[in-house]
């Protein structure tokens, strides 16, 4: 298997991760509250807002995912650019 197949194979399990749909979701409700967005605006305290923390949250264990893959890959390639 080529490097190619196996990112196109990472590509799409991604594409069908519970988290990466979810922070979709999540994305997509934020851009919808027009209220939201006006206090993201003008600097507002929103840390106390669900959807802000659970996008957070899932913004993190995606930064996770991505460290992890960043390492396998480390290991696969090497240090080769």
């Amino acid at each position: 298997m080529n490097l190619n197949t196996l990112i196109l194979n990472l590509k799409n399990s991604l594409n069908k991760d519970n988290d990466i749909i979810e922070i979709k979701e999540i994305q997509n409700k934020i851009s919808n509250n027009k209220e939201l967005l006006n206090k993201i605006k003008y600097n507002e305290d929103i840390s106390s807002d669900y959807d802000i923390r659970k996008y957070k949250h899932l913004e993190n264990r995606i930064n996770y995912k991505i460290l992890s893959i960043n390492r396998i890959l480390r290991e696969i390639i090497g240090d080769k650019k």
